[in-house]
C-alpha cells in the first residue's frame, strides 16, 4: 500500500518563511492574500513523494502570481 508523506514541521517552518520573505517583498498586498497564495501552491505538492524542494517551488509560483498581481488589486487595508 503506497502511503502519502506526511508534510514536515521544517516544511511548515520554511513555509512560514516564505510567506514572511513575500510580504515583505510585496508590502502593499495584503498579507492574508500572500498567504492564500503560499498555501494554494503548496497544495499543489500534495501527494508528491520527494518534499525537500516544495519550499522552493511554492515561492517560484507564489512570486509569479504576486509579480502579475493587479496594481488594482494591491491594496493594503482590503477596502
Amino acid at each position: 500500500m503506497d502511503t502519502v508523506p506526511e508534510v514536515t514541521n521544517p516544511e511548515v517552518h520554511a513555509l512560514a518563511h516564505v510567506a514572511q520573505r513575500l510580504r515583505a517583498r510585496f508590502p502593499d498586498i495584503r498579507a492574508e492574500a500572500i498567504d492564500r497564495m503560499v498555501t494554494d501552491a503548496a497544495h499543489e505538492f500534495d501527494g508528491r513523494p520527494i518534499r525537500d524542494f516544495v519550499p522552493i517551488l511554492v515561492e517560484r509560483v507564489a512570486l509569479d502570481q504576486l509579480r502579475s498581481w493587479p496594481a488594482t488589486d494591491q491594496v493594503a487595508t482590503g477596502t
